[in-house]
């Protein structure tokens, strides 16, 4: 019997680029090609998952993937541990959050409404990744050592270092989507998402 999940190659081919493009963004592996190179892909794939894939599969494949790949370069990479805390359980739970609430946007592709839905992506993106940070922040020396007083330098360090190019990568793919609808270049453009 044939699953669900793969009705068609359209849902095959998203889902085995997203995870290909994990593997080698993923920025501390050494699988990874292009790690160094190219910012890491899991924020951006957990969106597309759940603006185009929706089904909570394909999350748990690519949060799975995510730790995988992190344990695997803790392991074998010598790759500090020092962000694998308790902490961790809640950047893990950011991811569901973020995924859940991009379910209610319909497309990225360019429109006229693209500006709302890149200022929602931005705020979702802001959302998970002050989540994710805090909770990491908060099992580090520096906050047994300071506390909160020096988060927020902490905060304004890193915060567009790590959200923008999340955005980076959805503004590519926006325009990828858009070329593919108005050229119709494959199948992708004749897909709906009513799955």
């Amino acid at each position: 019997m044939k699953s669900e999940l793969f009705d068609s190659s359209f849902y095959k081919y998203i889902f085995i680029s997203i995870c290909g493009l994990i593997i080698l963004t993923r920025s501390h592996n050494s699988i990874s090609i292009l790690g160094h190179t190219l910012v890491d892909f899991t924020i951006p794939a957990i969106i597309l998952s759940a603006i185009y894939l929706r089904k909570y599969f394909y999350v748990n494949c690519i949060v799975l993937l995510s730790v995988a790949i992190d344990n695997y370069a803790i392991l074998y990479d010598g790759v500090s541990a020092n962000c694998i805390t308790p902490g961790y359980l809640l950047l893990i739970a950011s991811y569901y959050l973020l995924f859940w609430m991009s379910r209610y946007i319909n497309s990225i592709e360019i429109s006229f409404s693209s500006l709302q839905v890149y200022l929602g992506l931005f705020l979702l993106i802001s959302l998970q990744w002050l989540i994710a940070t805090t909770s990491y922040y908060v099992f580090t020396e520096t906050f047994t050592n300071n506390g909160f007083s020096l988060y927020f330098d902490y905060l304004s360090k890193w915060f567009f270092v790590e959200t923008i190019p999340s955005i980076f990568w959805l503004l590519f793919i926006s325009i990828l989507l858009t070329v593919n609808k108005v050229f119709s270049f494959s199948v992708l453009s004749s897909q709906s998402k009513n799955i």
